[in-house]
């Protein structure tokens, strides 16, 4: 089994999940730890204190990550910044259209030809410059 940090974990489900962290802390409260502040989540997502077990199960839950022992597993490791959450936060509250459209808009910045293949999927090449 990897070793891996609850405080990293706990962020990186919240993120995952895009559930506002006062959320987080009124579902606790609804199923009866009402003493689980926001502050107090903060901290266990920085590391300065650790949910007991009963807590970090039902944040498991909330979060929506049924096994949190294999929460990383078929994840690609991303760095995101600030302003790369920004812009992939703006894109998930696009429509398919949106989507397509900016997509399309990416293609043609980078010189990418997208063609259709017979199997309806996508096939992208680098155009000659």
């Amino acid at each position: 089994m990897k070793k891996f940090d609850v405080h990293k974990l706990l962020k990186d489900m919240r993120a995952e999940s895009q559930i506002p962290i006062k959320d987080v802390s009124s579902q606790l409260a609804k199923i009866g730890y009402e003493k689980v502040s926001v502050p107090t989540l903060y901290g266990y997502e920085n590391g300065v204190s650790k949910p007991n077990a009963d807590i970090f199960l039902s944040m498991c839950q909330i979060y929506g990550c049924e096994n949190p022992l294999t929460f990383y597993e078929n994840k690609k490791s991303v760095s995101f910044n600030k302003e790369n959450n920004k812009m992939l936060n703006m894109y998930n509250k696009l429509n398919e259209p949106q989507k397509n459209l900016i997509i399309q808009m990416i293609h043609q910045l980078l010189g990418i030809h997208a063609q259709e293949t017979q199997l309806g999927e996508l096939s992208i090449s680098q155009q000659a410059m």
